[in-house]
């Protein structure tokens, strides 16, 4: 991501645009991964409460 603290950007746009997409991927399977962790967690509780 540091691509764009340089002067000439025009030859570093590619990568730096592959890596932003890929952090977005990556923390929107993160965030997947935690809500379906919590869901079936909180679904355990309820059923071990019953």
């Amino acid at each position: 991501m540091t691509a764009s603290l340089f002067v000439n950007f025009d030859s570093y746009y590619v990568p730096f645009l592959i890596d932003y997409i890929g952090l977005r991927v990556m923390t929107a399977v993160q965030y997947l991964m935690a809500s379906r962790t919590e869901t079936a967690y909180s679904q355990k509780q309820s059923q071990a409460s019953l």
